[in-house]
């Protein structure tokens, strides 16, 4: 339990600490080209003394804090990540290593999932720490292709020899799909605010990864390149007139690649255990203060009182 709690609350304050602004990367200057493998080749023969790419299976995460960094530092709040070895492409042969990086989002870390696989790109710091983040080329095994048939010596595939967009949406069609729905309270009315969430489910105790879709004046929505895998969709609505709040879950939404999905509706119920809270909060009140005026009278009339 202690560590559970360490844990919320290293997450709020991560959130805090990232809310204020979005992960940027720089933009990288390249001569012209025009396959996707020329522009792979580019970055992978521009890499440093420092840098080490491997290919391995995530088999631990460790959340950690150093409140000792200044607050306007990246990675004050950070995770270090246990991977197996499976490939060492640059680097020192050994059969796992320790990564460090931030919990993704606007920090610019990279959201490692435990048990899955990647290509990864990372440059050792001047205390030996290995450092990546989501502008390191770092990528799921499965969408690094033509950095892994470089990397290993391999020939082009077809696929390599395509321009970077036309491969970006081939890959994107055989390997995301697109999630659409329509979210309504039960009484009809559409759910147009941007209270909606898609949570993909995972099990290694991090939050789940979540995108919000933009909702149309209809109520649906539609949220393309959603990677394959298990998701939960959520939405909660206020009724600003009538203090209600509307709310539901949909869960066991499994989406798989290449098959777009368009029946993911959700109707919204009205929470009566809000209703419950905010009525007992404003009894409460009453009568707390009808107990302070029956105090304040009860003072005033013995002060009123003289002895005989």
């Amino acid at each position: 339990m202690r560590a559970f709690l360490m844990r919320c609350a290293l997450y709020c304050m991560v959130l805090v600490s990232i809310s204020a602004g979005a992960c940027q990367c720089g933009a990288t200057h390249h001569p012209p080209v025009s396959t996707i493998r020329e522009l792979r080749s580019l970055h992978i023969n521009n890499l440093g003394d420092k840098d080490v790419v491997i290919e391995g299976v995530v088999e631990r995460q460790v959340l950690r804090s150093d409140a000792s960094l200044p607050s306007d530092r990246m990675w004050q709040n950070y995770r270090i990540v246990t991977v197996r070895a499976t490939a060492v492409y640059r680097g020192p042969k050994q059969e796992r290593f320790e990564v460090k990086t931030g919990l993704g989002g606007g920090d610019c870390g990279f959201d490692f999932e435990t048990g899955e696989s990647y290509l990864i790109y990372a440059t050792r710091n001047d205390k030996g720490t290995l450092l990546t983040d989501m502008c390191s080329h770092t990528s799921l095994a499965e969408g690094a292709g033509p950095d892994g048939r470089i990397l290993r010596g391999e020939p082009p595939s077809p696929d390599d020899l395509l321009d970077q967009d036309t491969y970006l949406r081939k890959f994107r069609s055989e390997h995301m799909s697109s999630v659409c729905g329509r979210v309504n309270r039960s009484d009809g009315t559409p759910v147009t605010r941007n209270s909606v969430y898609l949570s993909r489910v995972r099990h290694d105790g991090f939050p789940p990864q979540q995108n919000a879709p933009l909702l149309k004046a209809d109520g649906s929505f539609c949220l393309e390149y959603t990677r394959q895998g298990a998701y939960v969709l959520s939405a909660e609505d206020y009724d600003q007139r009538t203090g209600t709040r509307f709310v539901g879950t949909r869960s066991k939404i499994r989406v798989e690649a290449g098959k777009d999905i368009s029946d993911v509706n959700l109707v919204l119920h009205r929470d009566l255990f809000y209703r419950m809270q905010k009525h007992l909060f404003a009894d409460c009140i009453v009568a707390g203060a009808t107990l302070f005026a029956a105090g304040l009278f009860w003072v005033m009339l013995r002060g009123t009182r003289r002895p005989s």
